[in-house]
């Protein structure tokens, strides 16, 4: 079965077995007013049920690579300086996913619209963000919407990261243009994990640990995030407050 096969599957499946019709440049209107009629979020995650099996490596991230030409470090809360370290570093760049092959491209456009979003853990991501990329699980797609007629779907990939001596999830946004089968570089997030050690086999840990790296399963990080979401919305609804409780998971140690 093709993607887009599997896509008008599920799309169909969500409406009770109607047919999803569209043409050209009226697919993604169409699109969208079906899923207006049929209370079907338009942002929802195709998921990769496989993906549920797997782990991924926590990667190591240096912030101190984050300097300027005289070695000094740029200060993260300066946008405009980090931007331009940014697009230095990675713009024209590619980066191979070793999970599923899929190729990554780093553009401009992808770089602004990520720096958008503040936070010093968020942007210390920066240093190793095609390490990240790399090493990251495909975990499922979104469907494009009417605002970006070109872009088919958005890839969903999931990666790990430790900074000091904290560990988080990272959620990595790829586009997916019309007639191209390779993605660019959207945005990332990230959430805590609060973690555990344990000598127990449980929890969808990974308990074999090459060379000391630590292995986290990818329904604990889709869990965080869930978490995080969720705890977003209720805070917003009471004092749009971003406060969220971080996921409380296990590694082997």
């Amino acid at each position: 079965m093709t993607l887009d096969d599997f896509t008008d599957k599920a799309v169909k499946e969500l409406m009770g077995g109607k047919e999803l019709k569209v043409e050209n440049d009226l697919e993604n209107k169409a699109k969208n007013n079906i899923f207006a009629e049929n209370n079907i979020v338009p942002h929802r995650i195709f998921e990769d049920q496989s993906a549920d099996n797997k782990s991924v490596k926590v990667v190591s991230i240096n912030p101190d690579k984050i300097i300027d030409d005289s070695g000094n470090a740029i200060d993260l809360n300066n946008t405009s300086k980090l931007r331009n370290w940014l697009l230095e570093k990675y713009r024209g760049r590619e980066v191979k996913v070793q999970d599923d092959g899929k190729t990554i491209s780093f553009f401009r456009s992808g770089i602004e619209a990520s720096v958008k979003k503040r936070g010093e853990a968020q942007r210390q991501m920066y240093a190793d963000l095609d390490s990240l990329i790399e090493n990251g699980v495909y975990i499922g797609y979104e469907l494009g919407d009417a605002k970006h007629k070109n872009i088919d779907k958005q890839n969903i990939y999931y990666s790990a990261a430790k900074i000091g001596d904290k560990i988080y999830g990272v959620r990595f946004k790829i586009d997916i243009f019309k007639g191209v089968e390779n993605g660019q570089y959207k945005d990332h997030k990230i959430v805590d994990l609060e973690i555990e050690k344990s000598p127990l086999p449980y929890a969808g840990f990974d308990p074999y640990r090459q060379s000391g790296d630590i292995k986290i399963a990818i329904p604990n990080i889709k869990q965080a995030f869930s978490d995080k979401d969720t705890n977003i919305s209720d805070k917003n609804k009471e004092n749009n407050n971003n406060f969220f409780e971080p996921r409380n998971v296990r590694f082997f140690g």
